[in-house]
């Protein structure tokens, strides 16, 4: 027997419903994976940052030893 008007109501309804949660669930699982991606951008770039730091810190600690061989002469 066919199904009668309201019961194709319901049908349709729950179906938009579980729509909306497989929506809200990708929505949510997308938003969760933007989250990761941004604080590994963040770390690979405070890395880098130190790298910097350690590679300037080294170029002035190499300049203040050279200067302090010339002067001990």
């Amino acid at each position: 027997e066919r199904p009668n008007a309201r019961e194709r109501l319901m049908a349709q309804h729950r179906a938009l419903l579980e729509n909306q949660i497989k929506e809200k669930a990708f929505q949510r699982a997308a938003a969760e994976f933007n989250k990761a991606q941004e604080r590994m951008t963040a770390e690979r770039a405070e890395a880098a940052y130190q790298m910097m730091l350690n590679d300037q810190m080294a170029k002035t600690s190499s300049t203040m030893n050279q200067f302090t061989q010339q002067h001990k002469k």
